[in-house]
């Protein structure tokens, strides 16, 4: 790593005073959970706008800390809440974002439903579906699917529960059918009211159920409410036709797959919040990451000076410049995508209308070498990094591109998917190399966990291990449980720690706001190409649940919010267990608040159509088990799993060894990923404009710059919470716009 800036932007603050886990601490916190875990489906999902939680730096989490800082605090006067309380609230927040929308919640419910609707539409997939056989997958974790013989899609209970959450439930005007809340009057005046089932359902459904498959259940069906029917006993008035709670949704129907998918659940969310707390002191205290996002936030938060009201950040002219540049920018595009301005400053600059349009469609990643986009909040993340790591990660998507394109031209056919399988062996050896640098570090904790002997510094870290191996335990138990080999199992549930970890890594240090994992190589691609497909298909499907369930999508995962949070917590001096209790209470309670959000969207009808969580599932996850291929050749994805894992090797030992060393590792390893790809260009600004600064103005001058960058940030997230909250009014009021802004990548 290069030192020349380090002193000025890597210093670790102290620890904030007084407490911080206080009463009023957890109940804000509490309050604002709940309220982001209803709000952000509806945002996201219903309204379609911006991304309350879009990325590592979410725009509502900003929006909030700067209510508190800006608002509450100097009306609370000498009752404010301090640095300590506001991080405890902030990393609240934070890990919420791991399990409210795309870490968790937008793929989850579609993955539960989704088999029994692409297994019955997809004839790609009728090896995992024989027509007079058992389904061949774990059912128990899906609905729609049933333990034994095919898929019943004219079953009514299917269409209600499968079709009904694809589709959306009928509303208005209904007739009495499956799952309907019938109410009815006989001639003695006797009113009756019970839930309308057939099939399976009714039986032995006693008073509560109005059986549709007999009388006078069967001849009730189809009529409405007023209407008078001939049964049996007499003749009887439909007085009501209704659906149950909640919009209907079948409850009950979800709660068996969700009891057999909570050992998976709770053990990710156990180990993600134990791994944050393991390599909190390694990271923070020893190797002194810059956590650039987690800064951003204590800024706005920190503590005023004496005699003063606000935070020092507040009393900088450059912060507020930095805002008016960014929010003055960004509303005049959303203005101007409304069709209220007629023309916009631009950040966009799209060379392909000079090239024309498919000049570069040959080039890897050749769009985004030529439309480029600056987002304010990548470049002023930029701005804090050392200019080793701030070059490396434009640097090295530029030479991938550049070197690809040569290889090409001399008639070597290098395909895309072969350099993302690079970036996964970059991903293999930099897990690696994270875990060889604190090696002395993780080796002390391990043997205060099993051996109770070592530093009695780490005493109160040493449950983590525990925690983490219950966490990994329960994940590959279930797995085996469901018909994978053991060693497949833990293989499984270890690439996918190893892939969170590197994540978690890159935000830390990079801050990237928006990272994923290389394109296109979703966990079980990577699973299937290392285990193969000579086992039999009730063997590799439970595999799938790791990959579907918990990793459809990675911009938003818990592991790098949780260690956000734990960066947060020791400045804040929380304690250990009791802070990571907090975290874990609020993991739970967002995902089962989020996750019934989404079913009352979903049968409600009123969502969107989201097509890729099922394109997901289907052609990384079903499609590869039932055609018995990854889709890439292993005489080709292995060697390119070797030249990723080469290159980040060599660059990671050079940078141990030698101190003057110029490229980073991280630079490649992400190099392959999408975000990097929307990124890079705000990354050059942000990089550029530090260098700039340090060579003509030095050190002061870039002390003097930071509330400006921080500006810029903060300014394009007021923009889009703007811009969201006018959204869901507007559509309230019934006025709604083609195309909505959005000012952060996605």
């Amino acid at each position: 790593m290069n030192r020349d800036d380090r002193p000025v932007s890597d210093r670790l603050p102290p620890p904030a005073s007084g407490p911080s886990l206080t009463p009023r601490a957890i109940a804000i916190g509490a309050l604002a959970v709940v309220t982001f875990a209803l709000a952000t489906p509806y945002n996201d999902w219903q309204y379609t706008s911006s991304y309350l939680y879009c990325h590592f730096m979410p725009p509502g989490v900003t929006l909030l800390v700067l209510v508190l800082a800006l608002g509450v605090n100097p009306l609370l006067g000498a009752r404010r809440l301090r640095l300590g309380e506001l991080a405890v609230i902030t990393g609240m927040l934070l890990v919420l974002g791991g399990v409210v929308s795309s870490g968790l919640n937008r793929f989850f419910a579609q993955v539960i439903a989704g088999p029994a609707k692409l297994l019955t539409s997809t004839p790609e997939l009728a090896p995992l579906a024989p027509a007079n056989g058992d389904v061949v997958l774990p059912t128990r974790f899906f609905v729609g699917l049933p333990e034994h013989g095919p898929i019943r899609s004219d079953d009514a209970e299917y269409r209600y529960v499968v079709d009904g959450f694809n589709n959306g439930l009928v509303r208005g005007d209904l007739a009495v059918g499956h799952r309907t809340v019938v109410a009815w009057r006989t001639l003695d005046g006797v009113t009756h009211r019970a839930t309308a089932c057939t099939g399976a359902l009714a039986v032995g459904g006693g008073d509560d159920v109005l059986d549709l498959d007999v009388p006078p259940g069967r001849l009730l069906a189809g009529h409405h409410a007023g209407d008078e029917v001939e049964t049996p006993t007499g003749r009887v008035r439909v007085l009501t036709v209704e659906r149950s709670a909640l919009a209907g949704v079948p409850w009950d129907a979800w709660a068996g797959p969700l009891l057999h998918w909570l050992p998976i659940l709770l053990g990710a969310f156990v180990c993600c919040l134990a791994l944050a707390a393991l390599v909190r002191r390694q990271w923070i205290d020893h190797e002194r990451l810059p956590y650039p996002i987690a800064n951003v936030l204590l800024a706005i938060v920190a503590d005023p000076d004496p005699g003063q009201r606000l935070a020092p950040l507040f009393r900088a002219r450059l912060f507020w410049v930095g805002l008016a540049i960014a929010g003055t920018v960004l509303i005049t595009q959303g203005l101007k995508t409304w069709g209220m301005l007629p023309v916009a400053i631009p950040t966009h600059l799209d060379f392909r209308t000079v090239f024309g349009q498919h000049a570069f469609d040959d080039v890897y990643a050749g769009w985004a070498i030529t439309d480029l986009v600056l987002w304010f909040s990548v470049a002023g993340l930029a701005f804090f990094l050392p200019l080793d790591l701030g070059f490396s990660l434009w640097f090295f998507f530029v030479a991938t591109v550049a070197g690809v394109g040569l290889l090409r031209a001399q008639g070597v056919p290098v395909t895309d998917d072969q350099v993302s399988s690079t970036g996964v062996g970059g991903f293999a050896v930099q897990c690696l190399l994270i875990m060889w640098v604190g090696r002395r570090y993780y080796l002390q904790v391990l043997r205060m966990a099993l051996l109770r002997s070592g530093d009695p510094a780490l005493r109160e870290v040493a449950p983590y291990v525990w925690l983490l191996l219950a966490g990994i335990a329960a994940m590959a138990a279930t797995l085996v449980l469901n018909g994978a080999l053991w060693y497949h199992a833990l293989l499984t549930v270890l690439i996918f720690l190893g892939f969170l970890l590197v994540l978690a890594r890159v935000v830390a240090e990079a801050g990237l706001p928006f990272l994923q994992i290389p394109t296109g190589y979703f966990l079980s691609k990577v699973v299937f190409s290392i285990t193969g497909f000579h086992l039999p298909l009730a063997a590799l499907a439970p595999l799938l649940l790791i990959g579907t369930g918990l990793m459809g999508d990675t911009r938003e995962n818990l592991l790098a919010f949780g260690v956000q949070a734990e960066y947060l917590g020791q400045r804040a001096g929380t304690p250990r267990l009791a802070g990571s209790a907090v975290l874990f209470v609020v993991v739970v309670v967002g995902a089962l608040l989020s996750g019934a959000a989404m079913l009352v969207i979903y049968y409600g009808g009123e969502h969107p159509a989201d097509p890729w969580p099922h394109y997901t599932l289907l052609e990384h996850n079903l499609k590869p088990l039932a055609n018995g291929s990854s889709g890439v050749p292993t005489a080709e994805v292995w060697p390119s799993y070797g030249l990723g894992a080469g290159i980040t090797a060599v660059l990671g030992i050079g940078r141990m060894l030698f101190s003057a060393w110029p490229l980073h590792p991280l630079g490649y390893v992400v190099a392959s990923c999408y975000p990097t790809w929307l990124n890079w260009f705000s990354v050059l600004v942000g990089w550029s404009a530090k260098c700039l600064v340090l060579r003509y103005g030095g050190p002061q001058l870039y002390q003097r710059m930071r509330p400006l960058a921080i500006g810029l940030i903060v300014g394009e997230a007021l923009a889009s919470v703007l811009f969201m909250v006018l959204t869901i009014l507007l559509h309230l009021c019934g006025v709604d716009f083609a195309t909505h802004p959005s000012f952060l990548p996605r």
